[in-house]
């Protein structure tokens, strides 16, 4: 697997309004895309401004297709709510845990 990271500062107070966008607008237009795995937005706590958004691709290829043909339109889509640029990080995913629904957790007790 793979992960694009992007880190982002936000306007004063538009964190939450970046995350929608990025669930109700940028989501749409990345999950066309074969190898799109699963988005995350995550808020800082310790600075409320700070917005990380993650997305996980079955391979670099697949991600990189993304970057070169959408990732512009979708950035161009976070530009009215942050204070700065976006920096976009790669990272190789070794491995990744995924949580067990409630049910099968049950069963397996």
């Amino acid at each position: 697997m793979f992960a694009r990271v992007l880190e982002m500062r936000t306007k004063r107070g538009q964190a939450r309004a970046l995350c929608a966008v990025v669930d109700q607008k940028a989501l749409p237009v990345v999950e066309k895309y074969p190898g799109f795995a699963q988005g995350i937005c995550l808020i800082s706590e310790e600075t409320p401004d700070s917005v990380m958004v993650i997305s996980l691709w079955q391979n670099r290829e697949a991600a990189e297709k993304f970057r070169i043909e959408d990732y512009p339109a979708v950035a161009e889509m976070y530009q009215p709510f942050i204070d700065g640029g976006i920096h976009v990080r790669g990272y190789d995913v070794p491995f990744m845990s995924a949580q067990k629904p409630k049910a099968q957790a049950a069963k397996a007790s």
